[in-house]
């Protein structure tokens, strides 16, 4: 859901210079000026002059002027984005005469969301910059508790303003895992332990291994395709994803409930529940998203599957998947650990456990911020 929110844009014509000069040439400049130094509705239209498809600006605090490093831009109908350098400064290539939802998403910050239109003009030597602002957002827990637990239509809910606000923050977290995953992917490396247990808890097998995955290669949510059953084996799962909330197939398909304030390994933390809807009848997931309740940050997720049909020997009785995350970059975040439990049905081994310990991580090409 897209907030109405107020942005100042500036656009600077570098070509003319400081503009101090009056005469008929350059009136029409003026006055586009004149209209942009105002705060204008997040939704207002923006006009860019460009001649090389590209688009560049600085997105800074709205009360200090200070910029606003890390924070994502992205135009999602060309899927460009990037993150912002230390500086505040952005630029998104191949962006092409058309008009646009320029997108800024930062933690601890409003969504913004801006229609830009893009001409191009041949006269001109070099992109116009943008001067994007965003204004701090709190936390605010929501006066009455959300009790409910069935999902009709995800597509009708409504939220407090509060209670939007906190979704807001998970959402941009998820939109920003996205990105990096897709922009500047990561090679990270696990220990992992798998194991088998009887109806006794007692280990049938174990296996020490390293599993080295690249970001990128991550396919997500998709309805339907949530596990793939395979006879006498347990099924194939797709794990969810906390970026899974930022794609509209999986909101299109999950309520979200914001619960409250819980502690967690002494932090205080936002719970937000999510579960599919009536209508979803297939295998799918549910469970809770946990953000930092100082930062906003994404802290950790739960997850267990839903609506898992009765299998054969060896089939999947059910599925669970708890997931802890670590600040690798300011206010961007990476897997730490993971806890994923299968039970099965027909065989001696009823439980197997597969635990991930994050050893090291390196980003594969560019790095945010640079």
């Amino acid at each position: 859901m897209i907030r109405e929110y107020s942005v100042q844009v500036v656009i600077r014509m570098p070509q003319y210079g400081t503009i101090t000069r009056f005469g008929t040439r350059f009136a029409g400049i003026l006055a586009l000026l004149a209209l942009l130094l105002v705060v204008v509705p997040a939704q207002a239209q923006v006009t860019s002059r460009l001649q090389s498809g590209l688009v560049t600006g600085l997105v800074r605090d709205a009360e200090t002027g200070q910029p606003v490093r890390y924070a994502l831009v992205l135009v999602a109908e060309q899927d460009a984005r990037a993150f912002t350098s230390e500086a505040g400064r952005f630029s998104l290539s191949g962006i092409g005469p058309g008009e646009y939802s320029l997108q800024v998403r930062q933690i601890g910050y409003a969504p913004l969301t801006v229609l830009l239109r893009v001409v191009r003009e041949d006269f001109v030597p070099a992109p116009a910059p943008l001067i994007v602002e965003v204004r701090r957002q709190a936390l605010v827990l929501p006066e009455v508790t959300v009790t409910a637990t069935v999902c009709l239509d995800p597509r009708k809910q409504e939220h407090s303003v509060e209670a939007q606000t906190i979704l807001d923050q998970a959402v941009t977290n998820g939109e920003r895992l996205l990105a990096m995953a897709k922009e500047y992917p990561l090679e990270s490396t696990f220990a992992v332990l798998r194991a088998g247990f009887t109806a006794q808890d007692s280990a049938l097998w174990f296996r020490w291994d390293t599993l080295t995955s690249h970001s990128e290669e991550t396919e997500g949510y998709r309805r339907g395709r949530v596990t793939v059953n395979r006879t006498g084996r347990p099924a194939v799962i797709q794990y969810f994803l906390t970026s899974d909330i930022a794609k509209k197939e999986f909101r299109d398909n999950h309520c979200l409930w914001v619960r409250g304030e819980e502690v967690l390994d002494s932090v205080r933390v936002i719970r937000i529940d999510f579960a599919p809807g009536e209508r979803v009848g297939s295998t799918d997931w549910s469970g809770s998203i946990f953000l930092h309740a100082a930062t906003g940050l994404l802290w950790r997720s739960q997850a267990e599957l839903t609506k898992v049909p009765k299998n054969s020997r060896g089939g999947l009785v059910s599925a669970t998947c708890e997931v802890t995350y670590t600040e690798i970059v300011p206010t961007l975040v990476h897997e730490k650990n993971a806890d994923c439990q299968l039970q099965l049905a027909g065989t001696e081994e009823v439980l197997r456990r597969e635990v991930f310990r994050l050893l090291n991580w390196q980003f594969m090409g560019k790095v945010p911020g640079r």
